[in-house]
């Protein structure tokens, strides 16, 4: 079943995807003090503690957010 029933529940699907990513990434600049745009301008996988895995969970989140950002940004200029 999906998590959503129609464009409105999907759209708040989107947006509380969207902040729970955003606290993820948060964590993450907090952690390593550096912000999430420096990270994947700068970061290489050597420079973070927990090394290859926290690099791509880093970068896997900043994807996430641009796509979930995307398609909510789509959907509501759709339904507009």
């Amino acid at each position: 079943m999906k998590p959503y029933q129609d464009i409105e529940s999907y759209r708040d699907y989107l947006r509380a995807s969207i902040a729970r990513t955003r606290r993820r990434l948060a964590a993450f600049e907090q952690q390593y003090g550096v912000s999430t745009t420096r990270f994947l301008e700068q970061t290489t996988a050597e420079d973070l503690e927990g090394g290859d895995l926290e690099y791509v969970e880093w970068a896997g989140e900043a994807r996430l957010l641009a796509g979930l950002e995307a398609e909510l940004a789509e959907l509501e200029q759709v339904v507009c």
